[in-house]
């Protein structure tokens, strides 16, 4: 049995007598202009499966006798006008929710926007673009299915400071994103990204975290990654990078995590890796990395993981990094180490 009045221009609150249609299996009372809080008699549709209560003037909290209805399955989409009906608005958060269809291009509409958070929704299609939207500072659209589309509003979000789209988009990483001048975290992980790491990243000067593991980029890490001097982790796992690694990067101090796992990186692994002074986690497994382990990484006194797993290394294990006290996790399996253990 199904009820749709959506539609219709019914006003005043929704009377609580409709608890009453025991053997209702959908109810949709969208786009109406119902005020008032929603009845908790709802809780007595023991069958239902589908409530549609959108795009009306309720108020209030969601009644906890809802979860009674164990047949309802909470998913929807946003309305496609969701932005002209709210040009008001400063912070969308709807992680965590059961939505479905795509991100509604109205959202451009709402000039006074600052977060924006569709964090595993389920959401599908094109990111619409967001040029707008002079005041969004945090822009997180992980964990859903999206599709990239024009990324050229990506150069008029000067005020954002945090951007994270783990989906599943393809192409090159646009260099429009070099504009985003006041980014302090940047994860573009778990994507499918090709190409090789854009020169304009070089301008992220504030940059604090940046993640691009899990996609399919390649060639040499740019030495204008050197230029990130504020970074406290970097992430580069599960690529195609190759090449050895940029005398530039030995020069953040203020680095904590930094993870280049599951790559083609090669060559000597150099002394100057003991100039991380605040590093906790370095994780070079799965590499192409030769030689020995420089004994100047018994230096690094913050380390809790070192994972050297996997490459083609020989020689001692340095005595020094017996001296390693906050050291929790030790990877060193598959390579051709002699000697004893520290």
């Amino acid at each position: 049995m199904a009820l749709n009045i959506s539609s219709k221009g019914l006003s005043g609150s929704i009377p609580p007598c409709i608890g009453n249609l025991s053997s209702i299996t959908s109810l949709d009372l969208s786009n109406n202009a119902f005020l008032g809080k929603i009845p908790t008699e709802l809780g007595h549709l023991g069958q239902i499966s589908y409530l549609n209560l959108s795009i009306n003037s309720l108020e209030g909290h969601i009644p906890d006798e809802l979860s009674l209805c164990s047949k309802l399955k909470p998913t929807t989409s946003l309305p496609p006008d969701i932005g002209n009906r709210l040009p008001n608005l400063q912070s969308l958060i709807l992680s965590m929710t059961h939505l479905s269809g795509p991100i509604p291009s109205s959202l451009a509409n709402m000039s006074k926007l600052e977060m924006i958070y569709l964090v595993a929704t389920g959401l599908t299609g094109v990111v619409p673009s967001f040029g707008l939207l002079p005041n969004l500072r945090d822009l997180d659209l992980a964990y859903n299915h999206l599709e990239a589309g024009d990324w050229s509003f990506l150069s008029s979000l000067a005020n954002c400071t945090q951007l994270k789209k783990q989906n599943k988009i393809y192409g090159i990483i646009p260099s429009e994103i070099g504009n985003l001048r006041s980014l302090t975290i940047l994860y573009m992980d778990n994507n499918l990204f090709s190409g090789h790491i854009p020169p304009s990243i070089g301008n992220l000067s504030n940059l604090q975290i940046l993640s691009f593991a899990l996609n399919d980029l390649f060639g040499e890490i740019p030495d204008y990654i050197g230029n990130l001097a504020q970074l406290i982790e970097f992430h580069i796992d599960g690529n195609n990078f190759s090449g050895s690694i940029p005398s530039s990067l030995w020069h953040w101090k203020h680095l904590e995590k930094l993870d280049i796992s599951d790559n083609s990186f090669f060559g000597y692994i150099p002394p100057a890796v003991g100039n991380l002074s605040s590093i906790r986690d370095l994780i070079f497994a799965r590499n192409n990395f030769f030689g020995h382990i420089p004994s100047t990484v018994g230096n690094l006194s913050s380390l809790s993981i070192l994972s050297f797993a996997q490459n083609n290394l020989f020689g001692h294990i340095p005595e020094l990094v017996g001296n390693l006290v906050k050291l929790t996790n030790l990877f060193l399996h598959g390579n051709s180490f002699s000697g004893s253990i520290p």
